[in-house]
């Protein structure tokens, strides 16, 4: 397998170890923190709040300095993040500051791994390569839950140990990649024309279009993951959310195969913005139907569809937003629209948690966030298909 197949799953596989290592534990961590659902959510939050606003700076590092050197000092902060808590454990303030400061290494990571790919991976490969990356992160989601619960009842430093052994075997690898390919490529920009890039970027309606559906998709994946053995809990009667836990890493697994697979098949039969657009509505009727229903088993179905729907939209996505600013701010454009689907997706998972805590359910968080989906689907529907015609080849 080359590499430039492998090692982006690796660090996929790593990053979404480390965005997912808390859920599995979050009675653990709720008792030796001393908080409840609010501040849980807030604790999950962190990582998804720097990770988010990260994005643009991430970008335009990896688009003009070496990609390479990008990614180890990413790398090198997820490390560092995951071994500081150790510290004090107990700290709430030192866990929450250690989540927001591994969104930094997080947000230079991934473009960082990225940018790579797009340049080592031939053009005609690049959107199977991206599904495969994309799949691999979804493993990485559901790695901490196939592993986490069982360890026993004071498994929470495994949850870091874990994190910090992939970040370092990410590292170690790094090594092997062609680094006289991914060094920084044609004269410096001026400032001036970096701005305006930025600037035409983070304006133009193709990428805010794309960044709310990503919203919609992966978020939607990442806060099923977080908060679905909750939601089952509740409506099965059982306290324990690690009961479901199978249900999540099932749920998990769909996306990863949505991402790996859906994809491809979709773009097959139909446009990319077609695809794009049909799951996106599918995921806001999903989350409508899961809202209104009172049964658990009606719940795990429709979940399981939703991930589905939510891993087929990313290679689309992201080969879109690589295309919307041209090849010399591709990472930029993927930056800016990952950071508007990683503030939808922090918006969910405080909306999650908080109507969680006040309101004894989580039917109207459900509900609100498909209602919400419908409305940005309407808006945005059609420019994300002008985009894909401009982008797409003459015959």
């Amino acid at each position: 397998m080359k590499i430039y197949v492998w090692f982006p799953m690796l660090v996929s596989l790593g990053l979404g170890f480390i965005f997912m290592n808390i859920p599995p534990l979050g009675q653990q961590f709720m008792d030796m923190l001393g908080v409840s659902y609010g501040g849980l959510s807030f604790l999950l939050s962190g990582l998804f709040w720097s990770h988010a606003f990260g994005q643009l700076p991430a970008g335009l590092i990896a688009d003009r300095f070496s990609p390479w050197t990008t990614l180890m000092a990413g790398l090198a902060i997820c490390l560092a993040a995951n071994v500081a808590p150790f510290i004090d454990p107990h700290s709430l303030a030192l866990a929450t500051a250690m989540r927001f400061f591994l969104g930094a290494g997080t947000s230079l990571s991934f473009l960082a791994t990225m940018k790579v790919m797009h340049i080592l991976a031939p053009s005609e490969k690049i959107t199977s390569i991206q599904g495969l990356q994309g799949a691999a992160f979804s493993l990485g989601f559901m790695l901490p839950y196939a592993v986490l619960p069982h360890l026993g009842d004071q498994a929470w430093p495994y949850a870091y140990l874990i994190a910090v052994a992939l970040m370092a075997l990410c590292m170690a690898a790094a090594f092997l990649l062609p680094r006289d390919r991914l060094a920084p490529s044609g004269s410096p920009k001026s400032r001036t024309e970096i701005w305006r890039a930025v600037k035409d970027i983070c304006t133009a309606k193709p990428i805010w279009a794309l960044g709310i559906f990503h919203g919609l998709s992966y978020g939607s994946l990442n806060n099923l993951g977080n908060w679905l053995p909750s939601i089952l809990a509740d409506l099965g009667g059982l306290g324990d959310p690690a009961a479901w836990s199978l249900a999540a890493m099932i749920l998990l697994l769909l996306g990863a195969l949505g991402r790996a697979f859906g994809g491809s098949l979709l773009l097959s039969r139909f446009t990319r913005s077609a695809a794009v657009n049909g799951a996106v509505l599918l995921i806001c009727a999903l989350y409508i139907v899961m809202g209104l229903a009172g049964q658990k088993y009606m719940v795990i179905g429709s979940a399981f569809l939703m991930a589905l729907a939510c891993g087929s939209t990313y290679g689309g996505i992201f080969t879109l937003s690589a295309g919307a600013a041209g090849a010399a701010y591709a990472a930029t454009a993927m930056g800016v629209m990952n950071m508007i689907g990683n503030l939808f997706n922090v918006a969910l998972t405080l909306v999650f948690g908080f109507v969680r805590e006040f309101t004894g359910h989580f039917s109207l968080s459900l509900l609100a966030a498909g209602t919400v989906g419908v409305l940005c689907w309407i808006l945005g529907r059609k420019v994300v298909t002008g985009l894909d015609r401009r982008l797409r080849p003459e015959p």
